[in-house]
């Protein structure tokens, strides 16, 4: 299983921080988040999921390979890789993690 860690909302006004939708790495299943990036993370610390700063979101993506999208992360200097996160009717900034398979996820990018 792959793992996407996409940045939600866009507090930044520099050009060159992340921006919403950006997706900031790529692990495979094993990869222990920190409390800031997972929600559940935060939870299993015993903090309060409403104090949670959010700001980002994981992606699951069970049947990827870590190979088949490190695409995503190895871009030229200046170039991004973005997916559209948002579902209806959810508000990932409350949600923390969503599963998605590899051919939704695929098309979700859009590469610059």
């Amino acid at each position: 299983m792959a793992q996407l860690l996409v940045k939600v909302g866009d507090q930044s006004p520099h050009a060159d921080h992340a921006k919403d939708s950006d997706i900031i790495r790529i692990h495979s299943d094993d990869q222990a988040w920190g409390r800031c990036e997972c929600l559940e993370v935060w939870t299993s610390e015993g903090l309060d999921p409403k104090d949670w700063p959010g700001g980002f979101l994981t992606v699951e993506v069970p049947d990827a390979e870590l190979s088949e999208l490190r695409f995503l992360t190895d871009r030229p200097a200046g170039r991004r890789a973005q997916i559209n996160y948002k579902t209806e009717g959810v508000d990932v900034s409350k949600v923390g993690t969503i599963i998605l398979n590899k051919a939704a996820v695929l098309a979700r990018i859009m590469l610059t």
